[in-house]
């Protein structure tokens, strides 16, 4: 008789199991992360409709940032998979972010050259 065969070991030696099962999510759940989806994206374009300046970036930002989370954790069973997907798709996510943050400090630089170019421009298309 294997240590397996008892109901007190059935969670211990399912975790040694390299045959991995498919976990089925309900519909009802499926379908209320997709309404949550939708009424995250009526927020998006209610929120870039008022002009709050460079928060309107922050605020589309972090609305887009939940949306993503939430197709990763429920569309794409994060929730029931291994902590180490997690953990990849973390780091991922965070190596984009630096990338976005160069590139965000890069163009920093040559703000005052693209107003120029921007100027000239509209001068050229009013004559």
């Amino acid at each position: 008789m294997s240590h397996c065969d008892t109901p007190a070991d059935a969670g211990h030696c399912h975790a040694q199991d390299d045959d991995h099962g498919h976990h089925v999510v309900s519909w009802k759940l499926l379908t209320a992360i997709f309404g949550v989806l939708m009424v995250l994206t009526i927020m998006t374009v209610a929120a870039i409709q008022i002009d709050l300046g460079s928060l309107n970036i922050v605020i589309a930002m972090a609305i887009a940032v939940v949306k993503g989370s939430l197709v990763v954790y429920y569309f794409m069973h994060l929730k029931w998979d291994r902590a180490f997907h997690a953990l990849c798709i973390l780091l991922a996510i965070a190596f984009v972010g630096i990338m976005i943050g160069y590139t965000l400090i890069d163009t920093d630089q040559f703000k005052s050259n693209i107003h120029a170019a921007d100027v000239a421009a509209k001068r050229a298309a009013t004559k």
